[in-house]
């Protein structure tokens, strides 16, 4: 896994394979590949050029749970005037809330920012439909994501980013298969769809030493569902069984019968500490390192753990973040 790099992808080569160039921090690699996935989000279009993606700017406020009557399950609040637009509610650590989303044209950024403006519609249509007094007193972070809307090319334009699908778009460009659009809720589905098209390239297949069957997806538990149902291999699972100290309930909440694997691989002392009082061990930022690819402050406090969403937050937990890059020789 190579987290941050860049990729460029050669044409097919005369033995049937691609060469696709990665770079990091002015250090390159070169590896060979019979077919390539991209999956790059509204940066799709630019490696395959028969889609057009329109980005969408969703921005998300987090709130102290109190603030809007402690709900122990996900609400949703009508936008008025729409019949197809609302906000959500979702309960989350730490006794917080995070409220979003606004649904606008933006430009490209690699880190997109939380207008005034949107946070402000947010706190005016969670006003309204609760009939609460949040004010931009009560908002202890923001932050802001880019909504891939995809369409091909040839498609016509629309105006607004309401009538953009947000339905998947998957497209193979000579082993190159392009997946954007969509939703969070539909990832298995694309995912397997992505595979069963690349595999089903005669140009990738010829590589292969099998004959793959299509995806079986449907049977393949969630990681984090019971120890007997893990995609981890029986040597994990009996490494994570072995782990006498009972995981803390937020980390199984967050993890699932993986949270005795994140216990067991550690690589830092008192791995069910908690960070500075926060809801969250020391153990879950060493295996945002180890296992999910992190490879500085941000990727551990914002872009895995969300504890860094919060400023004051960010600030108790930015040295433990510091040591677990370290315990992993990751210079930060």
């Amino acid at each position: 896994m190579l987290t941050h790099a860049r990729a460029r992808v050669a044409p097919r080569r005369t033995d049937g394979f691609k060469t696709v160039t990665l770079t990091l921090n002015d250090r390159t690699r070169e590896v060979s590949a019979a077919g390539v996935v991209n999956a790059t989000g509204v940066w799709a279009g630019d490696i395959e050029s028969d889609v057009t993606v329109t980005p969408s700017r969703g921005t998300h406020i987090v709130v102290d749970a109190e603030k809007v009557g402690n709900p122990t399950g996900a609400l949703t609040v009508a936008v008025p005037g729409s019949i197809n637009r609302f906000c959500f509610i979702l309960p989350n650590q730490l006794g917080r809330c995070y409220i979003g989303l606004p649904d606008e044209k933006a430009q490209l950024a690699d880190v997109p920012e939380a207008p005034e403006s949107d946070v402000q519609w947010i706190l005016d249509v969670v006003n309204q439909g609760l009939e609460t007094t949040l004010t931009t007193d009560d908002v202890l972070g923001a932050f802001a994501g880019l909504r891939p809307l995809a369409q091909l090319r040839s498609a016509s334009d629309v105006g607004s980013t309401a009538d953009l699908s947000r339905e998947h778009l998957i497209l193979n460009n000579d082993g190159v298969v392009t997946v954007t659009g969509g939703k969070l809720t539909e990832y298995r589905l694309m995912a397997e769809q992505t595979i069963d098209e690349l595999l089903d390239d005669d140009s990738v297949r010829t590589h292969l030493s099998c004959n793959p069957a299509p995806c079986s997806t449907k049977s393949i538990a969630l990681v984090g569902a019971s120890l007997e149902r893990s995609p981890r291999s029986s040597d994990n699972i009996a490494t994570a069984s072995a782990v006498t100290t009972m995981p803390p309930r937020s980390l199984v909440e967050r993890y699932g019968a993986e949270a005795y694997n994140v216990l067991a691989a550690c690589a830092l002392d008192n791995a069910t500490e908690r960070i500075a009082g926060l809801d969250i061990t020391r153990a879950e930022l060493s295996n945002a390192v180890t296992h999910e690819g992190a490879i500085s402050v941000d990727d551990i406090l914002v872009r895995r753990t969300r504890i860094g969403l919060v400023a004051t937050d960010r600030a108790a937990a930015e040295p433990a973040a510091r040591e677990a890059l370290a315990a992993a020789g990751v210079q930060a």
